[in-house]
Formats: structure tokens, C-alpha cells, sequence
């Protein structure tokens, strides 16, 4: 038995899996009405399928450029010792955990690039440093390629496999929309999450962006998967975790 921990780390929204169990850890600013006494709607909807922690991620409205980025960095570290919390708390103990965490997207809109890679440079640390764990970073085109994997049906041409979507998308094209569809047209997945976007598919599909915490989560949710197959695969803790470095 293995523990498996998923992130994907985000200024304002972090979507977390441990062992299944669905988190998020998100600005106040997001996650509340402006009289940050009540979710806003898609947060209500989602804290009845997943643990929500908020974060005040305002810096104090700082305006000074020194204090700005130590206000910043104290920030970011409440949100990386809050998902080490999290693993550690909800984790079985004296078993091997695997952590998954998506790698930088070039072109993310979830905030300014060095910020980001401030905050999951924190996260990241903090788990390297546990006790018999191992930590894959999965590139974001890796995931989207293994999203496919796992929901489609692979479409052999010569040495070469691939997997597309219905609408004949490569995976490895995927955008937050696909990933989506990839989650909600498994038959296999019958979880708690799942069935909730399944519920709300038609209206989140339509909308231009899907909302948070639901993207965040949904990233999380498929590296868990994707962990699920690797071990199915593999079988061996370290043999599971050299495959998913190669990926």
C-alpha cells in the first residue's frame, strides 16, 4: 500500500488529492463574496464534494516593493506548510507516498511566472523533505498526453501511439475544456468529484473558462488517476515512480 498525493499549485487556487480525498486552497478574494462571509457560488456548490482552506493572499495591500515581496514569501509559506499539513495529517503513515505536482505552464494565467515558481519551489521542498516519499514533477503537456491515455482508446500508426479525443483533438493539445470531458466520458471514474461534474457538465462546458476551484481540483484529480494506471502498470513503488519521470 501506498499513499499518492496530487498538486497543482496555484497563487490562488491550489488543487490537492490525498489518497482520493479532495482539497483546495484558495484566496479569500476567490473563494468568498466581498463580505467574506459566504462562498461565492461554484466554491458553495464544490465545499459539498471537497475541503476548502482560504488564504489572505491581499499582502496587506502593500505598495512598498521590499516589504511587498517579504509579505509575499511569508504568504506563500503559510501555503506550502498548509498542504504539508494537509499530507501529513491525512496521509497513512509507514507507507511509501507518491507525490505528483504539475510543472510550470509558460503561458499560465494563474499569476505572475516568479511567483509562482516561488510558491511551488516552497511546496515542493517541503515534501521532498518527508520521510519515504518521492516526488514526480509532471509536465503540463505530460498530464494532458496521459489524460488521453487514460480515458481514449490509443490509435496505433507504425511505431507510433496516440490518443484523441471524439472530436478527433490530440491529447497532447488538450486545454482545460478537454480535461474536463476527459474526466466526465471515463466510465471507470465513478467518484464523488466526477459525478458532481458530471451533474454540472452542460453549463460549466459552456462557460469560456471553467471556475474555480473546479480547474485547479480537476488537474489534481486527473494526476491522481493517472497515478492509479502507472501502479496498475508497474505495480513496484519505484518502478511506478521511474515510469511517471519518463513520461
Amino acid at each position: 500500500m501506498i499513499n499518492i498525493v496530487t498538486i497543482d499549485p496555484s497563487i490562488n487556487s491550489t488543487g490537492i488529492t490525498i489518497n482520493g480525498e479532495v482539497f483546495a486552497i484558495s484566496s479569500e478574494s476567490i473563494a468568498y463574496t466581498k463580505s467574506l462571509k459566504n462562498y461565492k457560488r461554484w466554491y458553495e456548490l464544490s465545499s459539498e464534494h471537497a475541503t476548502i482552506e482560504t488564504v489572505d493572499t491581499s499582502y496587506q495591500n502593500q505598495k512598498i516593493y521590499s516589504k511587498l515581496e517579504i509579505i509575499k514569501l511569508e504568504t506563500y509559506q503559510r501555503i506550502a506548510n498548509l498542504v504539508r499539513t494537509l499530507v501529513d495529517k491525512h496521509c497513512k503513515s509507514n507507507y511509501n507516498t507518491l507525490v505528483l505536482i504539475e510543472g510550470y505552464s509558460y503561458s499560465s494565467q494563474a499569476g505572475p511566472l516568479i511567483d509562482l515558481v516561488t510558491l511551488s519551489t516552497l511546496v515542493r521542498r517541503n515534501l521532498f523533505s518527508r520521510t519515504d516519499t518521492e516526488l514526480v514533477v509532471v509536465a503540463p503537456t505530460s498530464l494532458k498526453k496521459l489524460a488521453g491515455k487514460l480515458t481514449y482508446a490509443p490509435i496505433v500508426k507504425g511505431k507510433k501511439t496516440e490518443y484523441r479525443n471524439p472530436q478527433g483533438k490530440a491529447s497532447g493539445s488538450f486545454n482545460k475544456h478537454d480535461m474536463y470531458m476527459a474526466l466526465i466520458e471515463n466510465s471507470d471514474i465513478q467518484t464523488d468529484w466526477v459525478t458532481f461534474l458530471r451533474e454540472h457538465s452542460e453549463e460549466i462546458l459552456l462557460a469560456k473558462a471553467i471556475p474555480k476551484p473546479i480547474e485547479d481540483i480537476n488537474d489534481a484529480i486527473m494526476m491522481y488517476h493517472v497515478a492509479l494506471m502507472a501502479l496498475t502498470e508497474h505495480v513496484e513503488f519505484l518502478e511506478t515512480v521511474d515510469q511517471l519521470r519518463k513520461a
